[in-house]
């Protein structure tokens, strides 16, 4: 049931059209269309709105890393990975959830 309530969180997409703009937004924010007069400036937009996300991705990866740092949380995830049926798909459903913890760090505390 979380998987399929995380691939419908997935397919959710927000829409706006105003002033001679539309965009539309997945849930957690990536644009994944925007349509202006100048397309070029359309383009500018999404790759600023692609780097400024990558950075904020940055520093939320920094922020988790503090909290996997502390020997008892990696102790605990840890066991919990260790007792998560299908161990091998771990990788993959990483790259479906953003808010999974890291392959690197996963790796660097022996969890993953």
């Amino acid at each position: 049931m979380a998987r399929r309530v995380q691939d419908a969180v997935a397919g959710v997409r927000g829409t706006a059209v105003g002033e001679g703009v539309r965009i539309e937004v997945a849930a957690d924010g990536r644009i994944t269309d925007l349509r202006l007069a100048d397309p070029l400036l359309a383009q500018a937009i999404s790759r600023a709105h692609t780097r400024a996300l990558a950075a904020a991705a940055g520093s939320v990866s920094d922020l988790r890393r503090e909290l996997t740092e502390e020997p008892a949380i990696a102790h605990a995830l840890r066991v919990l990975l260790e007792s998560t049926p299908a161990a091998h798909d771990r990788d993959r459903v990483e790259d479906a959830n953003p808010y999974a913890l890291p392959v690197a760090v996963r790796r660097g505390y022996g969890v993953g």
